[in-house]
């Protein structure tokens, strides 16, 4: 929201509606599920390094 009435009415939003803070929920934790995963963070240190060391050559 681009105002303090927006974020207001956002908040109120939120509180109100039950299916959509479940549903912002769910998405937040599969976000971060994806993002944080052992996996991901793993693939990203590889990349790090891969970059910063030319590529392994």
């Amino acid at each position: 929201p681009g105002s303090a009435r927006q974020m207001a009415d956002a908040i109120v939003r939120l509180v109100t509606d039950k299916a959509l803070r479940e549903s912002m929920g769910k998405a937040g934790r599969e976000r971060v599920r994806e993002r944080f995963s052992a996996e991901s963070v793993a693939a990203n240190i590889q990349k790090v390094i891969l970059g910063v060391s030319g590529g392994g050559q």
